[in-house]
Parts: structure tokens; C-alpha cells; sequence
């Protein structure tokens, strides 16, 4: 390991990211990365995070190792170092749209709606496009209360792509919710013709 070190601190980039993964630097930590995650596939969430938290020691400007130590924390059911490495992998690419939508999750699954309100909202106005972003933020206005938001949220979303499962039936339930039963109905008609 101490090579590796020798390595990191030989090697640097002048704006603090790896330049290619072909950088020797680079393909190690590339190597240990997935090394950790996948060990926490086969349930080895301790070494993974263990591995992961050397990866980032040696080069903390290394978004994806963080990003991965934030998906082991998760597993292992602490969300509060999840948002810590999520954030720093938020930090290190404001644009991702993985970190920022899996810090959006942790911060809500830790109770800080409006956290995740403005992270989720963040990888929206970055990713306006993105169904699956758009359909992330549109589900939580309606967890605060605001379920016309919401509903307007999710609208967007099926708009972006007719074939995504999740915001049609979460704009489904939110309309019936509301009373409008024949509108939920005739969604998930939709829906169902297109998955047959």
C-alpha cells in the first residue's frame, strides 16, 4: 500500500482530478475501486468500505471512489456516512446525476426533506431532460404536502419518457389521491399497453 501512496504523492493533477484512467495513479485506484465494490456485492461491506476509505485517503479528489463508499454506507445502513461521501462526491462533480440523486435519497431517508428537495432539484434544472431525475424531484413536494406541485412534477416526467414505470404510477396514485380516479385509471391503461 505504501506504494500507492509513493505514487499519489509523486503524481498530481493541477485542478485535483485524475486526467485519464490510463494515468498509473488512476488505474490503481480505478482497480482497488472495483476491487471494493465488489466485495460489497458479496456482502463484504466492511472491507469494501475499508478499501474505499484508502482509495480516498491517498486521493480524496477521486469522485467515484467517494460516490462508491457512499453506495456501501448505504447498504450497510449508515446514511449519515452516505451523505457525507455522496456530498463529497457531489462536491467533486456537482453535475452527477447518480451522487446527487443518491444523496437526495439519504437526506431524505434521514428526515431532511428540504435538503433533498433542493439537491433533487439541483440534478433537475442540471439534467432537464432526464426522466428519471425529473421524476425523483417530482415525487417529493407531494411527501411535504404539496401534492398539485407534485403532481406537475411528475406530469414533466412521464412527458420525458411515456414508458417510465415508477412516475406513471406515482402520478397515478397522487391523481387519485386528488379525486381525479378516471385520470389514474386512464394513466395506467397507458402504461400497462405500453409494457405489455
Amino acid at each position: 500500500m505504501s506504494g500507492l501512496a509513493d505514487t499519489g504523492a509523486r503524481l498530481g493533477d493541477r485542478d485535483g482530478r485524475l486526467v485519464e484512467a490510463r494515468n498509473n495513479l488512476g488505474a490503481l485506484l480505478y482497480r482497488q475501486a472495483e476491487g471494493a465494490t465488489g466485495k460489497a456485492v458479496q456482502s463484504g461491506y466492511r472491507a469494501a468500505e475499508r478499501q474505499l476509505g484508502e482509495a480516498v485517503k491517498i486521493r480524496p479528489a477521486y469522485g467515484e471512489a467517494w460516490y462508491n463508499l457512499g453506495l456501501v454506507r448505504a447498504a450497510r445502513g449508515d446514511v449519515t456516512g452516505a451523505v457525507r461521501a455522496y456530498g463529497k462526491a457531489v462536491e467533486l462533480d456537482p453535475r452527477d446525476p447518480d451522487a446527487l440523486l443518491n444523496l437526495a435519497a439519504a437526506q431524505q431517508r434521514l428526515g431532511n426533506l428540504d435538503g433533498a428537495l433542493k439537491t433533487a432539484g439541483t440534478a433537475a434544472r442540471l439534467h432537464p431532460r432526464d426522466a428519471v431525475i425529473q421524476g425523483a424531484y417530482g415525487e417529493l413536494p407531494a411527501k411535504k404536502g404539496r401534492r398539485r406541485e407534485a403532481i406537475e412534477r411528475l406530469r414533466r416526467a412521464t412527458r420525458l419518457d411515456p414508458r417510465a414505470l415508477r412516475p406513471a404510477r406515482k402520478l397515478a396514485l397522487l391523481l387519485a389521491k386528488s379525486g381525479e380516479h378516471a385520470r389514474a385509471v386512464k394513466l395506467l391503461q397507458r402504461t400497462r399497453a405500453r409494457h405489455p
